[in-house]
């Protein structure tokens, strides 16, 4: 019982890694496919420099006695606009020297154990580190590079009329892809975009995944659904007979139940095709759980595959057939083009002509 007890909480807890994960980063993008194409007219934008600065504390030493508290000069010059600093911005002089308090510089191990019974192997043993060597207040240096912003204003048409919003990303340090992000959208020529039907001023240039999100939440599911599978195949092996049949028990629950929901749940993002995912999901649960009753069946008919193929004849072909044509549909999703001034001069060119 020792080990389904430790299996439990191990899942547990994957459990609640991957919830938190999966609704504080992944569920905001799947939420961007209720969003609505249009067309951004670019009328404004802006690269703004500000300062990001950061504290390293690489010598194990004490601070000057007048120096400042780190945190106090890092909040401080981090609130500095460079634009309009003059004579007061961040340096690199002793100025940006400050203290940041206890600091451990050598530690020494050792360690201890102690007997709980008469035989040697039961006893336990422990490692304690002990501070030989300590500064109160460490030196540290505030370093303060350049992180750039990059605003740009949009003018698009929605449902509610014509709207004015900024659309604005962050690139760190990174200065060169700030301009190449900047230079890729032109006032002359309008892009599509995207904006939320509940809150028409949040606009977007794409709503596509980002790949480090659904790579941090792909690695939490693969490792709740090792756990889930394994503490599947433990009660399988633990209450179900040794048949043949367990495989059933342990293949319909995932590939019947599970993952059709995840698929579902995965229709609701953004450029993937509803339809094809639905199809896939009711054939999974269709050849799943209608093979379940051959458990029963083989003890009279003799023939375990029987209600398969009837399955496969009977539901599974026609669901193919009636299925396909909508899984190439396209996105109907309503577009809210702006009659821009360039494309009305034009058309009227051409009617005079």
């Amino acid at each position: 019982m020792k080990g389904i007890y430790t299996l439990s909480i191990v899942t547990i807890i994957f459990l609640i890694l991957f919830l938190s994960v999966f609704f504080s980063i992944g569920y905001p993008e799947i939420l961007k496919n209720n969003f609505t194409k249009t067309i951004c007219d670019i009328t404004r934008k802006w690269n703004i420099p500000s300062y990001c600065c950061y504290k390293e504390c690489n010598i194990c030493e004490n601070a000057p006695s007048n120096a400042s508290n780190c945190g106090s000069l890092l909040n401080n010059w981090n609130s500095i606009d460079p634009m309009t600093c003059n004579n007061n911005c961040p340096s690199n002089d002793d100025s940006s020297l400050c203290k940041d308090g206890y600091r451990c510089c050598a530690e020494t191990c050792y360690q201890t154990c102690s007997n709980s019974g008469s035989s040697s192997s039961s006893s336990s043993c422990s490692t304690r580190c002990d501070c030989v060597s300590w500064v109160w207040d460490v030196k540290c240096k505030i370093i303060c590079p350049f992180c750039y912003t990059i605003i740009i204003e949009v003018k698009y048409n929605t449902s509610q009329g014509i709207k004015m919003s900024n659309i604005t990303n962050y690139f760190g340090q990174d200065k060169e892809a700030s301009e190449n992000y900047m230079n890729k959208y032109s006032p002359i020529t309008p892009t599509q975009c995207f904006y939320d039907p509940k809150n028409i001023s949040n606009a977007f240039f794409n709503i596509d995944y980002t790949v480090k999100t659904w790579v941090i939440v792909g690695i939490t599911i693969f490792f709740l659904f090792v756990c889930l599978v394994s503490f599947t195949i433990y009660l399988s092996s633990k209450y179900i007979p040794p048949t043949q049949h367990w495989i059933n028990i342990i293949i319909c629950p995932w590939f019947g139940t599970v993952i059709p929901i995840i698929l579902i749940s995965v229709s609701h993002a953004p450029n993937v095709n509803t339809n094809a995912l639905y199809t896939i999901s009711l054939i999974l649960i269709i050849i799943c759980w209608a093979n379940v009753p051959n458990i029963e069946w083989e003890k009279r008919i003799k023939n375990n595959h029987k209600s398969f193929f009837i399955v496969i004849g009977s539901f599974v072909i026609p669901l193919l057939i009636f299925e396909l044509p909508p899984i190439y549909t396209e996105d109907s999703r309503p577009i809210y083009i702006e009659n821009l001034e360039y494309i009305t001069e034009e058309s009227e060119s051409s009617n005079i002509n």
